[in-house]
């Protein structure tokens, strides 16, 4: 099986959410097969599967190699015997050769643990434990449970941002409807001072007609009274008159009596005039 570790395959703009970078493991996949092509012979190899299904994209190679063997108890025999082939042989140098293969993309080499051991034992240092080696299946598993854990993470971190987005929406619908109800009050209140306007000015033009009305009543009963006034002038200017031609007949034109009632009734003659719009003498 040809794989990487799970991180490197990871999307970086969604970091611990288990998301695949495709063009990583579109290139991953190319360098696989190539891999795969260089250090198997078509012999060997009875088919290969790439699989996404699990947590790291990885290549199965499925390969087997035929020995022929002669015994004289069973004679010719054709054997398995994958240990010869190349990568079989010697897993040490397999890893060698994967990670000259793959370093263009960045990946590495994981730790020399059997080069580490015999370098302990060449210096006489306690030896490092074995690294438990994990089966196919194991793995498989392993990444499994994995990706599976990744997906719940993604789940929940999907329905957390769900959850915050309807509750700012129900927040945002709230606060528009505060908005609503404070400018529908706040248009009730304007209609309602324009209603009690409008009836105080329709009030006032009332009180206004009203006491209009009242003014050309009171200027019609004035002029009414003008008129009976000035007629009365009129009658007693002509009194006047008739008092001057007796007076002139008797001789008592020079009587101070006389005079002072003919002045009195020119001043009431002087009135009626400007008071019926005209002037003295006409």
């Amino acid at each position: 099986m040809v794989t990487a570790d799970a991180s490197w395959f990871e999307d970086s703009s969604f970091p611990g959410l288990g998301f695949r970078d495709e063009e990583k493991v579109r290139r991953f996949k190319n360098a696989a097969v190539a891999f795969m092509k260089k250090h198997w012979s078509e012999e060997d190899v009875l088919f290969a599967v790439w699989e996404e299904d699990e947590r790291a994209p990885h290549l199965h190679v499925y390969a087997r190699r035929w020995k022929e063997t002669t015994s004289k108890n069973r004679g010719r025999q054709a054997l398995l015997q994958p240990t010869d082939m190349p990568l079989s042989k010697n897993p040490e140098r397999a890893q060698d050769l994967a990670a000259a293969a793959f370093k263009h993309l960045g990946l590495v080499r994981g730790r020399r643990h059997a080069e580490e051991r015999r370098q302990a034992r060449r210096e006489g240092r306690p030896v490092p434990k074995k690294p438990k080696v994990t089966s196919v299946r194991d793995w498989a598993l392993e990444q499994s449970r994995e990706r599976e854990e990744a997906e719940k993470r993604a789940e929940a971190k999907a329905r957390a941002e769900r959850e915050a987005a309807e509750k700012a929406r129900r927040e945002a619908e709230a606060a528009r409807q505060r908005h609503e109800d404070e400018a529908r009050k706040i248009r009730e209140a304007l209609a309602a001072e324009r209603a009690k306007f409008e009836q105080e000015r329709d009030q006032e033009h009332g009180r206004i007609r009203t006491a209009w009305a009242a003014v050309e009543t009171g200027r019609a009963e004035m002029e009414k009274r003008r008129r009976a006034f000035v007629e009365d002038i009129r009658k007693w200017r002509d009194l006047a008159d008739h008092i001057r031609a007796a007076a002139r007949h008797l001789g008592l034109t020079s009587h101070p009596l006389v005079a002072r009632g003919l002045e009195a009734f020119e001043g009431m003659r002087d009135l009626a005039g400007r008071i019926g719009g005209r002037q003295r003498g006409e």
